[in-house]
């Protein structure tokens, strides 16, 4: 005789399992069952079986229960009187619940992991389902349920333990996929299944599960940072500078600081003090210590441009370096702050936050704060921490010891009250020692008295800055240097100054000053040897904050050329950037504007490398661009970024440039604008699941295209419209308008657009179930793509042919329609349209009865989507479920 309480509750009379009819007399047994051979008083079993509602009649009831137990089901010599109470007189391993407990806790001394896994895998095979799964209602059975599901946790754990140590890492990858899904908050269940795929070779999937933990704890941490060896060790830290000299008192402050334990330190004081300069340089001396990582971002928390960097920049930045795909980068603030935490859990990592504006815009680019392995360092005008450093001016020793590293000891000592005059102009600032050593250093053969005269006219001519500042007299140091430029570099440094974007290119500065690319680096090596212009990389250079403002404030002329032949430098780039990238439509442009240089980009790859150096840019300068009422040119780069920003999964931008050139095109009152712009913004607008904007966005786009009379894009449209209404579950209307557009392709005698619209016809016949008619449209598609040579449009149409074979049930000719679209996604690197069809390639494979095959499709598919899609993507979860037990 035995009893079941791990599953609905039975009794088991010489091999049959017997169910105990009315849920009074299963609780009663239950709750005897639980305590075998200890007697359970009346009050108590009365309380337990009645949930604390007994009527009077209860102790008769009872009685009555037990009877029917006794005689009904054969427990008449096991289910005793006994005072006070009943007693079911049964050893331990005669009830299921009992024994199990049993089996988990009886662990022997020294027991091999072969042996331990048999005797868990005894315990968990006495489990059918949740315990005492037909005790709905009772108030007591959920204590119950969690206990023995704790109990069931234990020993799966521990068999899974077991197995690993067996070397049974592939075989348990599938169940333990299984068991993180039905247990997502079980981190040791996702440590172990992280385990497995690690010794399995999978290291990247293995990074994938940690990475959907949202808060992982710090065991999970340590073992992330353990097994994951291979991601990218980000080194963004700038150069530090080679002639950084002083500070002595300011380092020893630093090191204590981090020996003390403090994770995050701040350094702070005014505009040119050197923070920047300090903080590389001690993070240069201390990034030995941080072997993950060493982050970089200038947050232009004072920027005069008023280009301050939004967290979400510099957060795409920092996961990037760790190599997360750009289209996994959640399109939200906290989810990518979020993310970006998890990524750094568990790691030492240096980030070092240059120009912070304050607190406010630091809180989300920090990690967790229980990540003491990592440390932070903020530079910032104003106080951001109560743990930091404030950097006064040079006192007058360091001065000159700064002075002397930049300009050599022999040259000073030649001229020592020479020096000391030039160095007393400067008031202890170290921007304004660097640009007068440069000065200084730059004409080697003019005495340095001969300078500090030069410097002391300047000053008397300048009206100074009002207030007291310290630092008012660094105008006349900028001006005295700016003086001595020649005429070109002068007039390219007055229009830097106006330049929004946080770097500027070689070709970008020449265009502003219409000249030549070659011309134009001869004249940024003028500025850079002046000290005034930074060269962050090869060919990219960017201004101090002080040193923009004063260059904005030079009276250059041609500034509104040099804007529009800056705006026409980056749209032209754009262009053909985005053309490279595979553009549909292409916009008509034309030749580029005297003076104009443009980027000399051949192929998909430097298309990639322009765009992403150069998409924080291309945004400012659209936005200056409508500020400045050049409207044409606002809608323009609007398009030109469109697929840019679509492939990196960045809507927001896209919706605020979008957003833009929607209001410049209604003041152009110009309808193709406004179409363009209308049909960028939807795309963002879908992304962003924003589906009721988008299809009216693309209704309006539909419309304007007509009144433009630019038929090919009306179509184009109106198959957008199509996708968007399919959707949403609305095909008969999509069926409608992708025949509307392929009227209108074959009135024009596109025959590309005619080929995607028999593809669209024949995927929404699908969708409503008329197979053959789909059929019918997709295969003369596939045809007409194929004579055109267009692989997208091919790969595209043999996904529809296997979701209507599918349909048909005829999975053997799905599945091989899926396998001709997969291998030309994968040809394309198109990942996105890989996922979706893995997905129903998987269908189609499950359905001819191969769950194995099915199984390993769905978790390429479930790979590609967390590459590409946002960490709760529904795609994910749905794929999750099918890959569930």
């Amino acid at each position: 005789m035995r009893v079941r309480l791990l599953g609905p509750v039975e009794v088991m009379v010489r091999g049959e399992a017997r169910g105990v009819p009315g849920v009074r007399r299963r609780a009663a047994l239950a709750a005897l069952a639980l305590q075998p051979g200890r007697a359970v008083s009346s009050e108590r079993l009365i309380e337990m079986v009645w949930d604390g509602s007994a009527p009077a009649t209860a102790g008769n009831s009872l009685q009555a229960h037990v009877s029917y137990l006794r005689r009904e089901l054969g427990l008449r010599d096991v289910l005793l009187a006994r005072a006070p109470g009943y007693v079911l007189d049964l050893e331990p391993s005669e009830v299921d619940a009992a024994l199990c407990e049993r089996l988990i806790a009886g662990e022997p001394a020294g027991e091999e992991p072969a042996a331990r896994a048999r005797r868990l895998r005894t315990a968990l095979g006495l489990w059918r389902d949740r315990p005492l799964a037909d005790l709905p209602g009772l108030s007591w059975v959920d204590g119950e349920v969690e206990r023995l599901e704790r109990l069931r946790r234990i020993a799966i754990h521990g068999l899974a333990e077991a197995r690993l140590a067996l070397g049974e890492h592939a075989e348990l990858i599938p169940e333990l996929t299984g068991l993180t899904a039905r247990y997502p908050t079980d981190e040791r269940l996702v440590g172990l299944l992280m385990t497995a795929l690690h010794r399995d070779g999978r290291r990247g999937e293995a990074r994938a599960v940690y990475q959907k933990v949202k808060e992982p704890g710090r065991r999970l941490r340590e073992l992330a940072a353990q097994q994951d060896p291979l991601v990218p060790v980000p080194a963004q830290l700038p150069p530090a500078t080679a002639a950084f000299a002083g500070r002595e008192v300011e380092l020893s402050r630093l090191d204590a600081l981090l020996e003390s334990g403090r994770f995050r330190i701040a350094l702070s004081g005014t505009a040119g003090v050197g923070k920047t300069t300090l903080a590389v340089h001690w993070a240069q001396r201390q990034a030995h210590r941080f072997p993950d990582g060493r982050l970089y971002a200038d947050l232009r928390g004072f920027s005069p441009a008023g280009a301050v960097a939004d967290p979400s920049e510099p957060l795409r930045g920092f996961l990037e370096a760790f190599g997360v795909a750009p289209q996994r980068i959640p399109s939200g603030l906290d989810a990518q702050a979020r993310l970006f935490r998890k990524t750094v859990a568990g790691r030492r990592v240096l980030i070092l936050l240059d120009n912070a504006r304050d607190a406010a815009q630091i809180q989300p680019l920090l990690p967790g704060a229980d990540e003491t392995g990592c440390l932070v360092l903020i530079t910032s005008r104003a106080v951001v921490g109560e743990d930091g450093v404030r950097l006064e001016l040079l006192a007058e020793p360091d001065a000159q010891h700064l002075f002397v590293a930049r300009l050599g000891r022999e040259r000073v000592a030649r001229e020592p009250e020479a020096a000391a005059a030039l160095i007393a102009r400067c008031a202890g600032l170290p921007l304004a020692l660097a640009i007068v050593a440069a000065r200084a250093a730059s004409s080697p053969r003019v005495p340095l008295a001969s300078l500090a005269g030069e410097m002391a006219e300047a000053e008397s001519a300048l009206d100074l800055l009002d207030g007291g500042d310290p630092i008012s007299n660094v105008r006349a140091v900028f001006s005295w240097s700016f003086g001595a430029l020649g005429r070109d570099a002068a007039r390219l440094f007055g229009y830097l100054g106006n330049h929004p974007g946080p770097e500027i290119s070689a070709t970008a500065a020449a265009s502003m000053a219409g000249m030549s690319a070659g011309a134009a680096r001869v004249l940024l090596a003028e500025l850079v040897a002046a000290n005034l212009l930074i060269e962050r990389a090869e060919g990219r250079y960017s201004l101090h904050d002080l040193l923009r403002a004063y260059a904005g404030e030079q009276g250059v002329e041609d500034q509104s050329g040099a804007l529009e032949r800056m705006c026409a430098h980056y749209l032209h780039t754009a262009h053909r950037a985005a053309i490279l990238l595979g553009s549909d439509h292409p916009i008509p442009l034309g030749a580029a504007p005297p003076g104009v240089t443009v980027e000399a980009l051949d192929d998909y790859r430097s298309a990639m490398r322009w765009f992403d150096a150069e998409r924080q840019t291309l945004v400012e300068v659209a936005k200056r661009a409508l500020d400045n009422g050049l409207h044409e040119q606002v809608w323009q780069l609007a398009w030109t970024m469109r697929v840019y920003l679509s492939y990196q999964g960045l809507w927001q931008w896209q919706s605020s440039v979008q957003s833009a050139a929607v209001a410049a095109a209604q003041r152009l009152d110009d309808p193709y604008a406004l179409a363009h712009a209308l049909r960028g913004l939807a795309y963002a607008d879908s992304a962003l699941d924003r589906h009721d904007d988008a299809c009216a966005h693309v209704r309006r786009a539909v419309e304007c295209f007509a009144e433009a009379q630019r038929l090919p894009e009306q179509a184009l449209s109106l198959l957008s419209l199509a996708r968007l209404l399919d959707s949403r579950g609305d095909s008969d209307q999509a069926l409608k308008h992708a025949h509307e557009a392929l009227e209108i392709y074959r009135a024009t005698d596109y025959d590309y657009g005619v080929a995607y619209a028999l593809n669209a016809i024949g995927w929404c016949h699908g969708r409503l179930a008329d197979y053959q008619a789909g059929l019918d449209h997709c295969h003369r598609a596939l045809g007409l793509h194929r004579s055109l040579g267009n692989q997208e449009g091919e790969s595209f149409t043999l996904d529809s042919l296997g979701y209507i074979y599918h349909h048909l049930r005829d999975f053997p000719k799905a599945i091989i329609r899926y396998r001709e679209a997969l291998a030309l996604f994968q040809e394309r690197a198109d990942r996105s349209s890989e996922a979706e069809t893995s997905e129903r390639l998987g269908d189609s494979l499950h359905a001819t009865g191969d769950p194995a095959a099915a199984r390993q499709t769905w978790l390429r598919a479930l790979e590609l989507v967390e590459q590409v899609r946002e960490p709760d993507h529904p795609d994910g979860a749905r794929l999750r479920r099918k890959l569930a037990p």
